[in-house]
């Protein structure tokens, strides 16, 4: 693939261009053990260390809302488009952070990290994605839309 921040490896994609593909229907993963629905919607995610920063009627619009894959997502994050939280801003430490982890910066709209994100952030971590959510929303163009479901421990 095309590291497009670098600019280096792989190659740009350009409309027309022909992509030859091998047919399989086996996974190979050691993460899964069905095929991922890849057009689930609903994503599911644990609480994170600040999700406690949320108001709880962010917490339930957080969960409520369909949110949309903005045009803005690269392989750094997946950044969502919708009704902003109301989180405000917070001052607080660089924390550690991994592909999945949701974070919500003063814009209020929430970000998801992608494979090729940094690795401390200093947003809200509300949360981070199920491996198997993450695996599916690998796989949404922008545009698409989700909704974020939290697991209750």
């Amino acid at each position: 693939s095309t590291d497009t921040v670098s600019k280096c490896c792989g190659y740009t994609i350009k409309e027309g261009t022909i992509i030859h593909t091998l047919e399989s229907t086996s996974i190979e993963t050691n993460t899964l053990l069905h095929r991922p629905n890849y057009r689930e919607i609903d994503l599911q995610f644990y609480k994170g260390p600040e999700y406690h920063l949320l108001s709880s009627s962010d917490q339930e619009a957080l969960k409520s809302y369909e949110w949309e894959i903005s045009s803005k997502t690269s392989r750094l994050s997946y950044m969502l488009d919708g009704e902003p939280l109301n989180i405000g801003s917070h001052n607080m430490l660089s924390g550690p952070v991994l592909p999945g982890t949701i974070q919500v910066p003063p814009s209020g709209l929430p970000i998801i990290l992608g494979n090729d994100s940094q690795t401390t952030g200093g947003y809200p971590r509300i949360g981070i994605l199920t491996p198997l959510s993450y695996q599916i929303l690998s796989q949404k163009p922008p545009g698409s839309l989700v909704r974020l479901s939290i697991l209750e421990e």
